[in-house]
């Protein structure tokens, strides 16, 4: 009878030997804790072994859900969120939820669109990695007309709408240390986005902490449109263009940005770090394997998936649980090295 469209709960109840509602609850993860485990295993088996595939829609029509929850990214080819998906699914998934994902590409009417997508969807929550500042209203009012909202990653400090994050200004202080330890007085960074709030936290704890530590900023007044090699190379090429003395170590806020950076200097004779030490934020896969391997700040990506699925979670079953924000960890590499005046 394997895969058999004929097989029914109530079949499965019969093999297994216990009422339809036992064998109902046993095949829900989210009801499953109600029943033995030892009946949960043979109910399970069973149903397997014939073939049984539960009617998911039928299901959450009866409790009113979709056991959906939309997943909305900036970039899906952004390797540093590959580990929060994961972190996402391997929370969700046992618990009987699919994720629906979305890309924003971080344009308003991209995103907006996408809400009016998953609402028409009726997912059950949604956990977006792209939040804007000029989205906060949108967000706000998808959480209280459509489903529960989780920001992760990038935080919207004027809402109410519960967080899961890293410490960015932390991570931006902990460059500015190291590099006025390596005895570098003279700094500069090349910034994100201020319409996203890590890179405006980042901008803003760094030079906070490089001038309580008696370092001169080098500031070239602007700022990247889009978090992307591409406007690394850019703002590098403003940076060096400048008349006056140029930095010896910079700090870029993300990876993909500190490798255009890294290009950028190379072509221009000026060697990293001989010349310039170089540091780079989240520690993006295979940052150790460029040359140099670059110093950065490593987020803890897939905590942050799995904590934002499980606030999601938390908010689905009526609970509101206080906002995460996770230690970020500093990885010297060898594109920082103790600066030899002259």
């Amino acid at each position: 009878m394997k895969g058999d469209s004929a097989v029914t709960l109530r079949t499965v109840a019969d093999a297994a030997g216990v009422h339809i509602s036992t064998a109902s609850r046993a095949l829900d993860p989210s009801r499953a804790h109600r029943v033995s485990a030892a009946t949960v295993a043979r109910v399970r088996s069973v149903a397997d072994s014939l073939g049984y595939r539960p009617d998911v829609v039928a299901r959450g029509l009866r409790q009113g859900r979709t056991n959906t929850v939309g997943v909305m990214v900036a970039d899906l080819a952004n390797p540093f969120l590959v580990s929060v998906l994961r972190g996402v699914e391997n929370v969700l998934e046992p618990n009987g939820f699919v994720p629906l994902i979305a890309e924003t590409r971080d344009e308003p009417a991209t995103l907006r669109k996408a809400l009016d997508r998953l609402a028409e969807r009726r997912v059950d929550a949604l956990i977006t990695t792209a939040a804007l500042r000029s989205s906060a209203a949108e967000l706000e009012a998808f959480a209280d007309r459509d489903a529960p909202v989780v920001l992760v990653v990038r935080a919207l400090p004027a809402t109410r709408l519960p967080t899961v994050r890293s410490d960015d200004r932390l991570g931006a202080e902990l460059v500015a240390g190291l590099l006025v330890q390596l005895g570098h007085r003279v700094l500069a960074q090349l910034c994100g986005p201020q319409e996203i709030q890590p890179f405006t936290d980042r901008g803003e704890a760094f030079v906070a902490k490089a001038r309580e530590l008696g370092a001169e900023i080098v500031d070239i007044d602007a700022s990247a449109v889009d978090p992307t090699y591409e406007e690394g190379k850019r703002l590098t090429g403003y940076l060096l263009g400048r008349a006056g003395r140029l930095p010896t170590a910079v700090f870029v806020h993300n990876d993909p940005m500190a490798i255009g950076a890294l290009e950028v200097l190379k072509h221009s004779g000026i060697r990293c770090p001989e010349h310039i030490s170089l540091v780079g934020y989240n520690d993006n896969p295979f940052v150790d394997q460029v040359c140099p391997p670059l110093t950065t700040v490593r987020i803890h990506s897939y905590t942050l998936g799995r904590e934002a699925a499980t606030m999601a979670l938390q908010l689905m079953a009526g609970e509101r649980p206080p906002d995460v924000v996770i230690e970020p960890q500093l990885v010297v590499r060898e594109s920082t090295v103790r600066h030899a005046p002259g």
